[in-house]
């Protein structure tokens, strides 16, 4: 794998609400998705040609190749109209990071976080440092605050691109800056962890309820 697969996940901009003064990893990869069927009750209504190029990108999702698995999985990620959940949550399974990393964003884009749990599970416990940069970047743009603790615990991930966006997803959801940097030495991380646990119980019911109303998805 390559840099030039890799995609940017750019910087989360800050929701301003408040103002304040101030892991285990899997040991081996799962088995590849199944090819889910592309008749669900969903699709019902679908016209034959947009079925047959779920089938058609599905195929592609299992191939060895993995330039064509990634860009089956962003083709199926930017479909509208159809219900391709079941195909996309499969591949969150795939033996290959990177389908893995670009199903966390698909399953964003296409469901907002009614899958975060899900992606919350990959950031407790996938291997890859992108797949849980990916999944914790996503829980912080979809405002997924019953999954703060997780995004918390990431904050002392052992890779700093996982705690720099655990960190942004933090700040995204509570409105504040700790000052907090991924270099910064365990302790310190500790210490910063324990002032947004402190945070999130005194006021995390009133963001979740604003988030409700000004953010839901």
């Amino acid at each position: 794998m390559t840099d030039r697969h890799r995609i940017a996940l750019a910087p989360i901009p800050i929701v301003c609400l408040l103002t304040v003064a101030s892991g285990c990893r899997r040991s081996a990869p799962p088995a590849g998705p199944t090819s889910q069927p592309a008749t669900a009750a969903g699709n019902a209504q679908v016209p034959a040609t947009v079925l047959a190029e779920i089938r058609e990108q599905q195929e592609l999702l299992q191939s060895d190749d993995l330039e064509e698995a990634v860009r089956a999985i962003d083709h199926l990620g930017r479909m509208r109209g159809v219900d391709v959940s079941e195909t996309l949550l499969a591949a969150l399974d795939d033996p290959r990071p990177l389908v893995r990393e670009r199903a966390v964003l698909a399953v964003a884009r296409t469901t907002g976080r009614q899958h975060a749990l899900r992606l919350a599970d990959l950031l407790r416990h996938d291997e890859s440092p992108y797949v849980r940069a990916a999944a914790v970047t996503v829980l912080g743009r979809t405002w997924a605050c019953d999954q703060m603790p997780d995004i918390l615990d990431a904050l002392d991930d052992d890779n700093p691109d996982v705690r720099q966006r655990a960190a942004a997803a933090a700040t995204t959801i509570c409105g504040v800056q700790p000052g907090f940097e991924e270099t910064d030495p365990a302790i310190r991380r500790k210490l910063t962890i324990r002032f947004y646990r402190a945070f999130w119980k005194n006021n995390g019911p009133s963001i979740t309820r604003y988030h409700q109303v000004h953010n839901d998805r």
